[in-house]
């Protein structure tokens, strides 16, 4: 799985934008929560670094849960998928400040025991905001 990052500042705010794309030789299956399918972060899967090397607070839900089948989004060998979400939303963050973000996160137990667990990283992106 490869994960390509943007980050953009539209009208104030810290704008990400993923690029998952298959590379795998089989059928992936992933969880749509992670991959901030519905253009919202809804998990704590970015990292974002401030200049003085403190952590953004992640200030999102936290939610337990089992995914369900409907919840995941299969990507064919070589499919790709773009994902868009604001990161004032889900990260405490404060302007003038420079920031290296990325994306990072484990898909979670798919719906066969035999898949394995997915590790997707993204490109570190420093902006200024």
């Amino acid at each position: 799985m490869d994960v390509h990052l943007s980050v953009e500042i539209k009208d104030d705010l810290l704008v990400a934008h993923l690029l998952f794309l298959n590379k795998s030789t089989q059928k992936i299956y992933l969880d749509g929560m992670t991959l901030c399918s519905e253009n919202k972060v809804e998990r704590e899967v970015f990292t974002l670094i401030d200049e003085d090397g403190k952590r953004a607070a992640y200030t999102g839900r936290m939610l337990k849960r089992n995914v369900t089948p409907e919840e995941y989004i299969s990507l064919d060998i070589g499919e790709q998928l773009t994902t868009t979400a604001i990161l004032n939303e889900a990260y405490r963050l404060r302007r003038g400040n420079k920031y290296i973000i990325q994306y990072s996160a484990y898909n979670p137990q798919t719906l066969h025991d035999d898949d394995p667990l997915i590790k997707m990283e993204s490109n570190h992106v420093e902006i200024a905001y």
